[in-house]
């Protein structure tokens, strides 16, 4: 018979090796280990990108030249320091909240979104996400968590600037955090959403990407959901966009590329579906992940000028950048 301590080493050990993987898989999923990296490095990048490159980059580095009328900071519903910069166009007319995606920062992703929503006439707050940017931690929540400190910038802009008339827009990780605010009792002046590449719950795209990875799914259940709990303190089951939208009246605009393959289609089509009243659905042939305003900017543009005048009820000013014409 083997003794009882032998059996307790090795169960205790097999204890350890497990949270020890559980750990790596919190570091691989929930950890954002490019924070920090120079504005060129925050590129996105893969083969998928390759056509996209050089015309994303020289978005990114005029969208840095935009000057910047402030750079503010709040707290978030859990102690969080979270950061933003103001673009000003003019104090009467509406505000947009821009929320990045993945492992990004306000400037990588809204390289199109900031001047398109600027120069038409929209006052813009650029936020870095919980875990990015000049935003406290490293780690993320894909959504979860993220939605509630958009709760708070909606505050900080309704007590600094008087209950002004605004919207979210939100890329990628952010879509799906935008998106999931329309189930928050929001304010009156919140008038739309729109949301670039979303995905529907956070465990939709995290199990996505671990089967497009070859890792087994007993495997990736196994450690995904833990590393969730135990070390990024959320629940994977949270975050359903599909469920958010059922009973909004809040205008909810989709745009999405029929090419992604980091956040596919079949991942955003549940949130249409879930209320085909209230969410509008555009999507762009050929476009990769967030790519729709290089693939079909005139298309992608016209969708969201429509959205804004003919369900949130918004003026879109003609584009005026007094440096560039309209890209």
């Amino acid at each position: 018979m083997i003794p009882a301590i032998v059996v307790s080493s090795i169960f205790l050990l097999l204890i350890i090796i497990y949270l020890v993987a559980v750990f790596f898989a919190y570091r691989g999923a929930y950890y954002n280990d490019e924070k920090g990296l120079p504005i060129s490095l925050h590129a996105l990048h893969g083969v998928q990108y390759k056509e996209y490159r050089e015309r994303m980059d020289q978005a990114i580095d005029k969208a840095k030249l935009i000057p910047i009328n402030e750079e503010v900071r709040i707290k978030s519903y859990d102690g969080k320091s979270l950061y933003a910069k103001i673009y000003i166009s003019n104090l009467e007319r509406p505000w947009v909240i821009e929320v990045h995606g993945y492992k990004g920062i306000g400037i990588r992703d809204f390289w199109g979104g900031l001047p398109e929503m600027l120069y038409r006439g929209f006052n813009v707050l650029l936020v870095d996400q919980r875990g990015h940017g000049e935003s406290e931690g490293r780690t993320f929540t894909f959504g979860v968590k993220e939605q509630y400190d958009v709760d708070s910038w909606i505050d900080y802009l309704n007590k600094r600037y008087n209950n002004p008339k605004m919207f979210l827009y939100g890329i990628s990780m952010g879509g799906n955090t935008v998106v999931n605010c329309v189930a928050h009792n929001l304010p009156m002046n919140v008038l739309g959403v729109i949301a670039d590449s979303p995905y529907n719950r956070a465990r939709d795209v995290v199990m996505y990407r671990a089967k497009e990875r070859n890792y087994p799914h007993f495997i990736a259940v196994g450690l995904l959901y833990p590393a969730a709990a135990i070390f990024a303190h959320f629940n994977l089951n949270k975050g359903d966009a599909a469920e958010a939208v059922k009973k909004t009246k809040i205008p909810v605009l989709i745009i999405h590329g029929n090419r992604d393959k980091t956040s596919p289609t079949f991942l955003t089509e549940q949130i249409y579906q879930a209320n085909p009243q209230m969410v509008t659905y555009f999507q762009v042939p050929n476009a990769v992940h967030v790519m729709s305003l290089l693939e079909d900017h005139e298309g992608t543009v016209n969708a969201m000028v429509n959205f804004i005048e003919k369900k949130m009820h918004l003026r879109v000013l003609p584009y005026n950048n007094p440096n560039e014409k309209e890209p």
